[in-house]
């Protein structure tokens, strides 16, 4: 019966332990999963960061056209502005020519035509620089705002890390305990049987002795009624 129980206790422990590893297994798969995801996050990370500068430096680049472009407007006002001047000059100066007034409408119309051309010019370039600015401006902000959304899902993966690792840790802390628990019952049961197979063994001999000194004794007495 003894032995029967001994039996089942060790199977029983025996699958406490296959439990206990498996549940520690899946514990480090779970780890694993965790620490690939963390990793393809990482490098969504650095292509988002990289295509946020590409958009900034795509906006400096536009920035600084809109600010040539503004620069080279200015430039043609005055230049226009000073071909007004030159006519309003020669209009005075050449009143006593019969066709002066015909050539300096002339003069004025052209400076007027051009003028128009180059403010209609820089007010579309203008225009389409604004339009390219906000769509940057756009695509800066959803790169910025998906950015914020890894970093978030990041810091997500790395608590929910440490949180299994944690786990794993006192799982295989509860483990060893167990396993220790469970050496220590079965030697325990092994030092009591030792320690009762060898109480049986010195009362084996000490009856084998007794049984030889009263065979002795018999033997003497035997010897003296011959």
């Amino acid at each position: 019966m003894m032995e029967y129980s001994e039996v089942t206790d060790k199977t029983l422990n025996r699958s406490q332990k296959q439990k206990l590893s498996r549940q520690v297994r899946d514990k480090e798969e779970e780890l694993e999963t965790v620490m690939k995801k963390i990793d393809s996050l990482r490098q969504d990370l650095r292509k988002s960061d990289k295509n946020r500068r590409e958009l900034e430096m795509r906006m400096e680049d536009a920035l600084t056209d809109i600010a040539t472009e503004k620069k080279q407007k200015e430039r043609t006002e005055e230049f226009c502005r000073q071909l007004q001047e030159e006519l309003n000059k020669k209009k005075n100066s050449d009143v006593t020519y019969s066709g002066s007034n015909f050539n300096s409408d002339a003069s004025r119309y052209e400076i007027e035509r051009i003028e128009i051309q180059c403010t209609e010019k820089l007010n579309q370039q203008q225009a389409r620089y604004n339009i390219e600015i906000s769509a940057l401006r756009d695509q800066l902000k959803e790169a910025e705002k998906y950015q914020e959304t890894l970093l978030n899902e990041l810091q997500h993966n790395r608590q929910k890390y440490e949180s299994s690792k944690l786990d794993t840790y006192s799982d295989t802390t509860d483990t060893i305990s167990e396993l220790k628990e469970d050496y220590d019952k079965e030697r325990n049961i092994w030092m009591e049987e030792k320690q009762r197979l060898l109480l049986e063994v010195e009362l084996h001999n000490q009856k084998t002795l007794q049984m030889q000194a009263k065979q002795n004794e018999f033997d003497g007495n035997f010897e003296e009624l011959k």
